[in-house]
């Protein structure tokens, strides 16, 4: 029975990744992001298509040397997916070029393993693509913390701009990679079985979410430690402007308002601007605007008690209603039904 499934299962995975492929090769060229993970996804394809050879020919075909090249072209597609990874956080730092000088080392081993059949070669080919995991999910996970940090630093929306879903995918190829250990060493039906079921769940995740996220123009390397400059010194003038600019033309109504356009409001640069809401207030852009947002909810709330909570937070500027819910619960302690209920009397 685990066997039928193993190989029904398998099955899935294969017809699943081509569909992505003829998907992929049709918008390809709306972004890099796009044009990268079509090619990720061509690799899997070639990969289980290389499996149904293995299943198919039999125990002449599969002897230990052949085994060997087979788990090392799976080992292969390590530096691809780190690189992919990287290509979502740093996209004009990875381009073609570099993401095939990050796969280079794991061909170069597999093609002396082809040469020398030596076990040991393909010890260290195995060692290599563990240690290109490990860093490369490290670096993905402290890079996308800076990542979201930038974007709350500079956007008043995170709809679509976040990467937080990279770090559960993370988690989640971490768990797949101990899985498909099971499947090299153990063999076992079973292990294969698993093995198919995460492999669709993850790349299905990674497939929305790739296609829904928007990349974000002129952004530093987040792989790097350091690469967003920090500013300080600020002027009263500044913080003047920036104060009246809030109350008086109260940019924060606008959804899609980013820390560029409101620097360039009060005359100032984004960087002296993040800087100042950081290092001064404590605080992000993203909360800053949400702050003021919901100062302006608060009111509504009380003097217009028949207006729903969907047309308050499109009035305020939130581009949600479950961000309104959360920004407001955030900052009062309470939904935002229940302080209208109550008349304002719950405080944060």
């Amino acid at each position: 029975m685990i066997h039928n499934f193993a190989i029904l299962f398998h099955g899935a995975a294969w017809m699943f990744f081509i569909l992505l492929c003829v998907r992929l090769r049709r918008i390809r060229r709306r972004n890099e992001v796009v044009g990268f993970l079509f090619w990720v996804m061509a690799g899997f394809a070639a990969l289980l298509t290389k499996d149904f050879i293995d299943m198919g020919a039999g125990a002449w075909w599969y002897t230990r040397y052949v085994g060997g090249l087979s788990l090392g072209l799976d080992l292969c597609m390590v530096p691809v997916v780190v690189a992919y990874m990287f290509k979502i956080l740093s996209p004009a730092t990875i381009d073609r070029r570099r993401a095939c000088l990050m796969a280079l080392p794991s061909v170069l081993l597999l093609g002396a393993v082809a040469v020398t059949a030596s076990e040991t070669v393909f010890k260290v080919l195995a060692g290599w693509s563990i240690l290109v995991g490990v860093a490369g999910a490290t670096l993905t996970v402290t890079a996308s913390l800076r990542y979201d940090r930038y974007v709350k630093e500079n956007f008043s929306s995170t709809a679509r701009r976040s990467v937080g879903w990279l770090r559960g995918v993370i988690f989640s190829l971490v768990i797949m990679g101990a899985v498909w250990g099971g499947v090299a060493w153990v063999k076992g039906w079973t292990a294969y079985l698993s093995y198919y079921i995460f492999l669709i769940s993850i790349w299905t995740v990674v497939y929305r979410f790739s296609l829904r996220h928007l990349i974000i123009p002129d952004m530093p390397d987040m792989l790097l430690p350091g690469s967003v400059p920090a500013a300080n010194g600020y002027s009263e003038q500044m913080v003047r402007r920036l104060e009246d600019c809030m109350e008086r033309e109260r940019p924060w109504l606008d959804p899609a308002l980013t820390l560029n356009e409101l620097a360039l409001r009060i005359d100032t640069n984004r960087t002296y601007l993040s800087g100042y809401l950081n290092n001064v207030l404590g605080t992000t852009f993203y909360d800053y605007l949400n702050a003021a947002r919901v100062g302006e909810a608060c009111r509504l709330l009380l003097r217009t008690p028949v207006v729903n909570l969907e047309e308050v937070a499109e009035q305020c500027g939130f581009n949600s209603l479950s961000t309104f819910r959360r920004s407001f619960e955030k900052m009062k302690g309470c939904t935002p039904a229940h302080y209208r209920k109550t008349g304002g009397a719950v405080q944060a």
